[in-house]
């Protein structure tokens, strides 16, 4: 399933000059990913999907029971309505469900690393919350 999304990403990257986001070429694209293999990048280690990720988008018919191998649910679902409606739609369609192991950040923790790029990251999840978000229910 692969060959088919680096397919797609591959003429994109030619016709557009841009990869990902990035402005880029084929060459480079394949240094990068050569390197990270090279380097020893852990495939399953969590990235920073608001930056780098390939997203797929499935025009035509889509069947939960034929074509879903595994959804990965965010752990906050546990326990709730979304994520026994999760587990029905597993049993129901034979797939995998599978739970990430969440992630957490202590607030003391947000001001470590150079200012420039924390102040990024804050700027990032800011946008992702007023997008996103709900109005907080003790306003």
């Amino acid at each position: 399933m692969f060959e088919p999304v680096l397919a797609a990403l591959l003429t994109a990257t030619t016709a557009t000059g841009i990869c990902l986001g990035v402005p880029a070429d084929v060459p480079t694209l394949a240094r990068t990913l050569l390197g990270r293999a090279e380097a020893g990048a852990d495939p399953a280690a969590a990235g920073r999907a608001l930056d780098d990720y390939v997203e797929a988008q499935v025009h035509g018919e889509l069947s939960l029971a034929r074509d879903v191998e595994a959804v990965v649910v965010d752990p906050s679902f546990r326990g709730t309505e979304t994520g026994a409606t999760f587990a029905a739609a597993a049993g129901r369609y034979g797939f995998d469900l599978r739970w990430h192991a969440g992630f957490e950040l202590p607030v003391e923790r947000i001001d470590r690393g150079p200012s420039a790029v924390t102040l990024q990251h804050l700027k990032q999840l800011w946008h992702v919350l007023v997008r996103f978000g709900e109005p907080s229910r003790g306003a």
